[in-house]
């Protein structure tokens, strides 16, 4: 494309490319060691996962209100999952089953 559609059209190209490939990076290095550390739950110590859940728990609180691209529900599976993993020491294991509907 040359002239006027050049113009309008090649920012557009490259914003599109460096988005991609920024996406690409973050997939492949950033998002696998965090699921896995979220995933494994092999926390050295008990205050590091009460605050990796609290962090995340504030998150869920404060993200609605901050940001237009955060939807209300969202922050409230937020909130819903770090108090559940909190508490998850204190909940029987009966109760567990029946949450994770797993009657093995």
């Amino acid at each position: 494309m040359e002239a006027a559609e050049g113009k309008l059209f090649q920012p557009l190209a490259y914003t599109k490319t460096f988005a991609l490939i920024g996406s690409i990076v973050v997939a492949l290095t950033i998002i696998p060691p965090l699921a896995h550390s979220l995933i494994a739950k092999r926390f050295t110590f008990a205050w590091s996962r009460i605050g990796l859940w609290s962090g995340i728990a504030a998150i869920g609180l404060i993200g609605p209100f901050s940001a237009d691209w955060f939807p209300w529900w969202l922050g409230l599976i937020l909130v819903g999952a770090a108090s559940f993993n909190l508490a998850s020491d204190r909940i029987p294991t009966n109760a567990r089953r029946i949450i994770f509907f797993s009657f093995n």
